[in-house]
């Protein structure tokens, strides 16, 4: 399970997971945590690197994180 958590209440996010094609595969607006349990559309994801990228506004200025993450089963 990856879980990605805001410590900070005052303002929200959105979790974008990309397989190595590029294609969505999980999406969250939220502003306290986003879970995704390595299913897609309710199927086991397969082994391999998936991308993560987080918006969230700070200050009136919206930014972006970009990471990635190894699902291993």
């Amino acid at each position: 399970v990856l879980r990605i958590e805001n410590l900070c209440e005052d303002f929200a996010f959105a979790v974008f997971i990309y397989n190595r094609w590029g294609q969505l595969v999980f999406s969250s607006m939220t502003n306290q945590k986003a879970t995704w349990d390595g299913f897609i559309n309710g199927e086991p994801s397969s082994d391999g690197t998936y991308f993560v990228q987080i918006v969230y506004q700070l200050e009136g200025i919206t930014k972006t994180a970009n990471g990635s993450v190894q699902l291993l089963r």
